[in-house]
């Protein structure tokens, strides 16, 4: 008799986090809980998540070159520059100059269109932020959410990636490694 394989540390780490953001997409708008091994560095265990040795990736922000090594040493990935990446790491809002040169994929091929990670501080609720209205798939009513860590333009820029919809970026909110939000490509958003 074979012992029973063992699942690394590693391997349940991506596999509950690959949970919490398919449980994020599935209710647009609302937090979901990361598990609590991925707090200690959000980064990595959504890059373990989501990159693999095919997969393209950019990480945008302060200390760039850094978390760009860090990922590709241990997830394999190919870095890229943001128009050629499936998946963006934003570790700051810029007023949302990267996410509008992610590339949306085609009419043909919308599944093509990248998919952009905001690594924020964290998600208070702020007055100043942006509020957005949203409706779609997964939301049976209108569900307000503050885009607190946010700028305005940042939020039209995740507004105008919906332009083109089925193209477009799908979005998550990662609020101090806590917690992620989801915004898929295909939620409806009005921005105030």
């Amino acid at each position: 008799m074979s012992p029973i394989p063992q699942i690394q540390p590693q391997t349940r780490l991506a596999q509950s986090t690959f949970r919490a953001l398919l449980q994020a997409s599935a209710a647009p708008g609302v937090a979901v809980a990361l598990p609590a091994t991925a707090t200690a560095d959000p980064l990595l265990a959504l890059a373990t998540t989501l990159v693999d040795d095919e997969t393209t990736f950019a990480v945008h922000g302060p200390e760039a070159v850094t978390l760009t090594d860090r990922v590709r040493l241990r997830c394999g990935g190919r870095p890229s520059e943001l128009e050629q990446a499936r998946f963006a790491f934003l570790t700051a809002d810029d007023g949302g100059e990267a996410l509008a040169r992610l590339p949306r994929g085609t009419l043909v091929a919308p599944s093509e269109g990248a998919t952009a990670v905001y690594l924020l501080d964290e998600q208070d609720d702020s007055a100043a932020a942006p509020r957005a209205t949203l409706s779609g798939p997964g939301i049976e009513a209108p569900r307000e959410l503050r885009l607190a860590g946010l700028g305005a333009t940042t939020a039209e820029a995740i507004l105008a990636t919906r332009a083109g919809y089925p193209r477009g970026v799908d979005v998550f909110l990662v609020a101090g490694g806590r917690q992620v939000t989801a915004l898929p490509r295909s939620t409806r958003m009005e921005v105030r």
